[in-house]
């Protein structure tokens, strides 16, 4: 009877309490648990389960100077990742298998999280009882042992939790003071885990934590995680504030779809409110095209170089560029591309890896595409997604690139369906300004009766200017010329080379050197755009007269980035049709001994007897083509 009595003590006492705690150890001298550097650490482990014949891969990452927790999962059914932000106390949890990220406010400590504990297999949210380093735990010191190899110091000690329902015996071993590990002496090597529950728990109880790549603040290993990026984590409190982009800029694209490569050239000028987009392809699926919008004069210029054909029409309201805004059915506006920086309309996905550089991520809203551009479907849509890097120190922001996920509806003959297609822009070569001063000219969408080439003489003061850099002498042309004509861009051609010329000055009886230079106005286009930004534009005799009172009013002058200002020739203005009728003269021929030669593409020492005949040639084929052209625009330019 006692036996029984004893006996049914002894089941009780496992079945509720006795069991779940930890060992009596009076008397059993303690030393504290080896610490882990007090800056940062991380390692890799691998984690058996014994219950479930399992083995899993995990990282932890712990940085106590920047407040940062990362903990990685990998099994065959989920790859879990959780970074602990304590910056904004948030937690972000990622399944990479399904592309999912949650977010949630965390309010505890760092450090207070681990994948060593019960339930790990589940995942980093569902250790409720985690074993964490550096927490001033004591341990029994079991001597010297030899794990994979490895010698070890092992210690022993035993966890019981609050609630009474979970104890853990641990046996922990950390390679030995005399054992050179990568990252010194002291580092974790395996951790077996014993959970004990109670009857009303269930789960794993074995766990073995094996160690490797262990790394600390004095190692050379520069990894660091980074919390997610490249995936819309809704809720994230870590969202920077994109600057604003320039009013100017240009930049390269490589777009890439598959094995297919295709260069992109875009220019933007939202001070003037014009776009240019040049691409080029292999001439059969996408030929190479020139697309100019001039929103003040509301129209689209698209040029086909391989063919010579031209379109102008109205700027369309689902642009293929993103650049419009439609105001009503027909009206547009201009505004600033998404992946330059005007991203009010997309969502923050966080810092990620783009080309090789860090960048931040937008992720744009997809959006339904009135035509199908490209596969000429019953219907399109189109996601975006931006990766920009900011300048931390003067906020310039500059565009990396873009993914676009482009979904056209195609229809059998019975029912519709969805092909998807994955393009990316890669974007190089990005200024934050325009530099090349003839980019939104469209003179392969006029005929040679509405072009008239104005030439204008110069001291010889501006040719160290042209010689430093002739693109910032064409831009001073071109500025000078839009000022005073009050044309748009799309109407003003600079000329090059320049042509320099010694002639005898009648006061001084020397030679003196001028340059001549040569600037082309374009007429009005005979097609009504319709645009918010649209201005009355001055006929193309009313432009020429403009100008020619600026210069002979000494107001032409010519301004660089030097502050330097070098007007024109007062008493000299000339065009072709002005040199070819004789009605003014042409400028005089260059003395003998005159030298010759070519210096950064300027064109030296040039006599007027060549000049003359290069401007009649010239003449004599404008006339000629005047006489065919018959179009405004859709015009070969075989003639």
């Amino acid at each position: 009877m006692s036996l029984l009595f004893v006996a049914s003590v002894l089941l009780l006492c496992t079945a509720s309490c006795c069991a779940l705690t930890c060992p009596n150890i009076t008397g059993v001298p303690q030393v504290p648990l080896p610490y882990l550097d007090s800056v940062k650490f991380h390692y890799k482990i691998q984690i058996s389960v014994d219950d479930l014949n399992q083995t899993l891969d995990a990282t932890e990452y712990y940085d106590h100077v920047n407040n940062q927790t990362f903990l990685y999962l990998d099994q065959a059914t989920m790859r879990s990742k959780m970074s602990y932000d304590y910056n904004f106390n948030q937690v972000f949890t990622v399944d990479e298998l399904a592309n999912t990220c949650s977010v949630a406010d965390y309010n505890g400590t760092q450090g207070s999280v681990s994948l060593i504990g019960m339930h790990a297999e589940k995942g980093p949210q569902f250790v409720k009882y985690p074993f964490v380093w550096n927490s001033g735990y004591n341990a029994t010191s079991m001597g010297v042992a030899v794990i994979d190899g490895i010698q070890t110091d092992h210690y022993q000690m035993c966890l019981s939790h609050e609630d009474g329902n979970l104890t853990y015996q641990l046996d922990i071993y950390f390679s030995s003071q005399n054992w050179s590990m990568p990252a010194g002496q002291n580092a974790p090597v395996r951790i077996d885990l014993n959970a004990t529950v109670d009857s009303t728990t269930t789960g794993s109880h074995l766990y073995t934590y094996k160690f490797y790549d262990y790394h600390d603040s004095t190692s050379k290993e520069l990894w660091k995680p980074d919390l997610p990026g490249d995936i819309v984590c809704e809720g994230r409190k870590d969202v920077p504030v994109a600057p604003d982009p320039p009013s100017q800029m240009q930049l390269r694209m490589e777009v890439v779809m598959g094995s297919y490569l295709q260069q992109v050239y875009q220019y933007f000028d939202y001070d003037n409110k014009m776009l240019r987009v040049d691409i080029t392809g292999d001439n059969i699926n996408t030929p190479h095209m020139n697309t100019i919008h001039n929103f003040k004069d509301g129209l689209q210029y698209m040029y086909y170089p391989a063919t010579g054909l031209c379109d102008i029409k109205p700027i369309p309201p689902d642009s293929m560029f993103e650049d419009t805004v439609v105001v009503n059915s027909s009206l547009v506006s201009m505004i600033v591309p998404n992946h330059f920086g005007a991203l009010a309309n997309a969502t923050y996905c966080g810092v990620t890896m783009f080309l090789g550089y860090k960048g931040h991520c937008w992720k744009a809203n997809t959006v339904a595409l009135a035509h199908d551009f490209y596969f000429n479907g019953t219907a399109a849509w189109v996601q975006d997604t931006y990766y920009n890097s900011v300048d931390e120190f003067n906020g310039m922001i500059t565009p990396l690139g873009m993914k676009q996920v482009y979904t056209s509806q195609q229809n059998n003959g019975t029912v519709n369906y969805n092909v998807t297609y994955n393009y990316e822009f890669d974007m190089f070569d990005y200024h934050p300004r325009i530099l090349d001063s003839d980019v939104f000219h469209a003179t392969e969408c006029f005929n040679e009766s509405q072009k008239t080439e104005i030439i204008l003489k110069f001291p010889n003061d501006v040719y160290p200017m042209i010689k430093a850099s002739p693109a910032n002498f064409s831009k001073a042309v071109v500025s000078a010329t839009l000022e005073h004509s009050k044309v748009l861009p799309t109407r003003v051609v600079p000329k090059t080379p320049y042509t320099v010329i010694q002639e005898p000055d009648q006061k001084s009886k020397t030679n003196v050197t001028y340059v001549y230079v040569g600037v082309t106005l374009l007429g009005v286009p005979n097609v009504k755009g319709d645009s918010v930004e649209m201005v009355p534009q001055p006929s193309l005799a009313q432009a020429i007269s403009d100008v020619k009172s600026a210069v002979q009013g000494g107001e032409f002058i010519l301004r660089f980035n030097t502050n330097a200002e070098i007007a024109a020739d007062s008493e000299y203005f000339n065009t072709q049709d002005d040199l070819i009728r004789g009605q003014q003269p042409s400028p005089p021929p260059a003395p003998s001994g005159g030298k010759v030669g070519v210096s950064t593409g300027v064109v030296v020492g040039v006599s007027v007897a060549m000049l003359i005949v290069g401007i009649m040639v010239g003449c004599f084929i404008m006339i000629y083509r005047s006489k065919r052209a018959s179009s405004q625009y859709a015009y070969t330019m075989q003639d």
